[in-house]
């Protein structure tokens, strides 16, 4: 072979054996962009309010159809990693999957009386799922030791379900007040335990039992937990803002963070101030997003404004005192103003909610005769105070009716405050015992067709007064609700003029269904404080 031929064949042997190995290979697959799909929702569950594990079977939770706020949903169908969850315009997150489906919590806030909307949607479209909620009505029967649970239904007249009434019996000595948790599928019940000397013989130590119940679960209400507490005075109140909640004592408090909604966990106490020696503190609200709170003394009328921004260090702002030459309890009731949330009402009048030597001066105040001293005027009023520099500060002040005895307020979404109270006119003041006839005293002069109990609906704006509903009972403590207007506990009378012939039956009051009589009661239950009981609505 001779040089040249080598020479113009070489660069042609070289490129043959780079292109050889290509000759018969298979082309080498790109895998296309995974395409984003439609939503599709094929079925919706509720599976009660707690994460279920990993491994759990969706087949195996247990599902009762009806769906409550802060329950989770079970979502089943098509929902592409991409795709946003939203209910009523509102984004909920993705907490889960499991099997083939998402789980998400339904928001605490939603309305009784409406259809609500769950959305699945992407740039690809949108899966859409129609439902109503159910809510629990929950009213503590003080003197019976019970919790009573009733349920709306949007479809039923006055949206309650007239057969769905299920009561809890206690074990406690005695059931005081409740509160929602964060995200409204717990109630938090409160209850005295048990009390004894404290320590250091300064008075009495309460032992407060707080139980976690399940108004999610399955056919009706569970309790789950329960978790001890301590006072040094007797349980008054409680408030909760986010995930911070106050539980209030006549001479002290406690906060708790519930943030984890089945371990609430006390992260500081105070003692309220004492300097007079006879305070007894009644009520308390918070302010400014938590970061104070007001607290209301009754024997000397006065309301106190707490630093609570760290909330385990609370401290005292400042005191304002109203009413200084009064000399009987008149501050009744605190409640937020419904058009600012940093302003506030106190509630004025004569304070029935108070057991008190200065109580009886007040009973011998309303109605003075030759016997006593000369009577001292009676406010009935709504005063609201305002904060600046950490001071309190009165302002607008509302006339209640004449000779109105109110128990609490509650503030409504249209701009009003709901005060629940008595005609003061049809009662007998005179020679009341602080005792357990006390009640028996107050219904014995009773008749059958007086329209004895009230709840006044006041416009903030105008200061106008109305007749909200009145009836013949004692309408007690409330609160208020879009769909369902005033929610009130309370005792229904009938029979005739005088005690024993005096029936009492405990219930409930509902704006848009009327009142439900739930069980007899008896003329001598004790009143005041705290035997007609409190009302939560989830």
């Amino acid at each position: 072979m001779d040089v040249d031929f080598k020479h113009r064949i070489a660069p042609l042997l070289a490129l043959a054996l780079i292109l050889l190995p290509g000759c018969n290979s298979t082309p080498r697959q790109v895998k296309p962009a995974v395409q984003s799909q439609q939503p599709q929702i094929v079925r919706v569950r509720d599976i009660g309010s707690q994460l279920p594990t990993a491994t759990a079977k969706l087949s195996k939770l247990t599902s009762d159809g009806l769906i409550y706020p802060g329950e989770l949903l079970a979502i089943e169908g098509n929902i592409p990693a991409d795709a946003q969850i939203q209910i009523d315009g509102q984004v909920v997150t993705k907490l889960q999957q499991l099997d083939k489906a998402v789980l998400i919590r339904v928001p605490a806030e939603l309305a009784a009386g409406q259809a609500h909307r769950l959305s699945v949607s992407n740039a690809q479209g949108m899966a859409q799922w129609e439902f109503f909620s159910r809510h629990y009505i929950i009213a503590t029967d003080t003197d019976a030791n019970r919790l009573q649970f009733m349920r709306t239904d949007p479809k039923a007249k006055g949206l309650i379900e007239m057969d769905s009434a299920y009561d809890m019996t206690l074990d406690l000595k005695r059931a005081m007040f409740t509160q929602i948790s964060p995200s409204h599928a717990y109630l938090y019940a409160f209850g005295i335990d048990g009390r004894e000397r404290a320590a250091n013989d300064t008075g009495k130590q309460y032992h407060v039992l707080l139980q976690i119940i399940d108004l999610t679960a399955p056919g009706q209400p569970a309790l789950l937990r329960e978790i001890p507490l301590e006072l040094q005075s007797q349980p008054t109140a409680v408030a909760r803002n986010g995930q911070q909640m106050i539980l209030l004592g006549a001479k002290d408090l406690a906060i708790l963070d519930v943030s984890d909604e089945l371990a609430p966990k006390v992260i500081s106490r105070m003692s309220l101030p004492g300097d007079r020696g006879n305070e007894m503190y009644l009520d308390v609200l918070f302010l400014q997003d938590g970061h104070r709170a007001a607290v209301l003394e009754a024997i000397n009328n006065q309301v106190l404004l707490l630093d609570t921004e760290n909330p385990q260090q609370p401290r005292e702002h400042s005191r304002l005192q109203l009413f200084k030459d009064a000399t009987v309890p008149l501050l009744v009731d605190l409640e937020r103003d419904p058009r600012d949330p940093n302003r506030f009402w106190a509630l004025a009048g004569a304070n029935l909610r108070v057991v008190s030597t200065k109580a009886k001066d007040l009973y011998h105040s309303l109605f003075g005769d030759d016997d006593t001293t000369a009577s001292e005027a009676i406010p009935e009023m709504l005063q609201l105070l305002s904060i600046n520099n950490d001071r309190l500060e009165p302002g607008q002040s509302i006339t209640l009716p004449d000779n109105f005895v109110p128990f609490y307020a509650a503030a409504g979404e249209d701009n009003r405050l709901y005060v629940s109270g008595i005609n003061g006119e049809l009662l007998d003041f005179h020679d009341l015992s602080l005792d357990s006839t006390l009640i028996k005293q107050l219904f014995g002069g009773l008749l059958g067709t007086v329209q004895f109990g009230r709840i006044l609906a006041v416009d903030t704006k105008t200061s106008q007064v109305s007749n909200h509903a009145k009836g013949l009972g004692l309408y007690y403590h409330l609160t208020y609700n879009d769909d369902l207007g005033p929610v009130f506990a309370l005792y229904k009378l009938s029979g005739k003029i005088f005690a024993p012939f005096v029936k009492v039956k405990w219930g409930v009051g509902v704006n848009s269904r009327g009142t439900f009589a739930i069980r007899e009661g008896s003329a001598t239950s004790i009143f005041p404080p705290y035997s007609v009981g409190h009302v939560s609505i989830q």
